[in-house]
């Protein structure tokens, strides 16, 4: 028995905006994938610097979340995928600012740099970046709203005889 997973149509969109918010949450996910990526070697430690568990998991928590700012841009700009790539690719797209918005939360009143911007701009958490990160965790939820992340159909069925 052979499977064949074909791409398809993005989910229609709830909002007729949503295809411009979604451009625009795909160029900020490109932007810090590209500003983290460019200075990897300084957002490691980072990282490590206010994060529990040594260097090894600090590495994997900037892949994971890299990561997730690159998978997340084909469901945000609307492309054809099969109907589990857009369900991971839409979770993808919330991530990240779930995670800065977590870090921001959890450093609050330390003087220690989130590395949110990489080793580019000096941020240590306060109010404001908690406020701007929340604003952008809302903005993403809005966006997935618009772009129909919740109203998938899933495939028949087929009974066995």
């Amino acid at each position: 028995m052979k499977y064949k997973i074909t791409p398809t149509d993005p989910p229609k969109l709830q909002n007729p905006y949503g295809g411009v918010l979604g451009m625009f949450a795909a160029a900020v996910s490109i932007f810090f994938a590209v500003i983290h990526l460019f200075r990897i070697d300084m957002f490691v430690p980072l990282v490590d610097s206010y994060m529990l568990g040594g260097i090894i998991i600090a590495s994997l928590k900037v892949v994971a979340v890299v990561l997730a700012e690159v998978f997340a841009v084909p469901f945000a700009l609307r492309m054809k995928l099969s109907p589990l790539a857009h369900r991971i690719s839409g979770a993808l797209l919330v991530f990240a600012p779930l995670y800065w918005t977590l870090v921001t939360i959890w450093n609050y009143g330390t003087d220690v740099s989130t590395g949110q911007f990489s080793s580019f701009v000096e941020t240590p958490s306060g109010l404001m970046p908690i406020v701007l990160n929340l604003t952008w965790l809302v903005f993403t939820l809005a966006t997935l709203w618009a772009l129909g992340y919740g109203t998938y159909k899933l495939p028949e069925r087929r009974k066995l005889h």
